[in-house]
């Protein structure tokens, strides 16, 4: 295990995962955020998954408050918090998009329900994996953007390197928890949406702004 660490100078994701990417070895690279809990198949299926040119993303299964402050160590080693009876009584599957991300049918089904329902351009860097020669082909993150759009833009930017899309979003379940987000700033999240209109309306497929300044 190998721990990349910069100053806390507020929310500054891009920076650390651009150091990161560029200090890693591996060929391949998954991503996860610290707020997550992952099943035990996630990485198997993002490295099944992997091809070239191309990234694979899913999506989130959220708790609220009260359900995050009741997880407890043997939950997540009995694999409880997974279960979708434990998620349905913790109000976290209120909907059929929630309830299909816990993977209730065989993989074949579940891998034909994301075929048929492909993402956009959208990547969540919470549950995303890609080559890391086609991350750096784009220049990794665009560290201008705080929080609040930092994955999206990047997607946007591999799209339009040519990179394909796969969504895991029903084979690569994680479940999410609730956190305060006191760096969530209105006027951040403007700026964040202007660079993102700049990079689908020019087409920008390197940021000046990432890994190699």
């Amino acid at each position: 295990m190998r721990h990349v660490w910069h100053p806390d100078n507020g929310f500054e994701k891009g920076a650390i995962l651009n150091k990161s990417i560029a200090t890693s070895t591996a060929d391949y690279l998954v991503f996860i955020d610290g707020d997550v809990l992952i099943h035990p198949g996630f990485v198997r299926r993002h490295v099944q998954l992997a091809r070239p040119k191309a990234f694979n993303t899913g999506s989130l299964i959220r708790l609220n408050k009260a359900a995050t402050e009741s997880v407890t160590p043997d939950l997540v080693r009995g694999l409880i918090v997974f279960q979708r009876r434990w998620l349905a009584s913790q109000g976290a599957l209120k909907d059929l998009s929630a309830w299909l991300k816990t993977a209730p049918f065989p993989r074949p089904v579940m891998s034909l329900l994301e075929w048929i329902n492909p993402i956009r351009t959208s990547l969540c860097g919470a549950n995303a994996s890609c080559f890391r020669s086609d991350i750096l082909a784009v220049n990794g993150y665009d560290e201008r953007i705080k929080y609040g759009g930092e994955d999206k833009e990047l997607g946007q930017r591999m799209k339009n390197a040519g990179f394909k899309a796969r969504t895991v979003r029903y084979s690569a379940p994680l479940v999410h928890l609730d956190h305060p987000r006191g760096y969530d700033r209105p006027e951040v999240r403007q700026r964040n949406r202007e660079i993102r209109a700049q990079t689908m309306a020019l087409h920008v497929k390197k940021t000046p702004f990432g890994i190699e300044k």
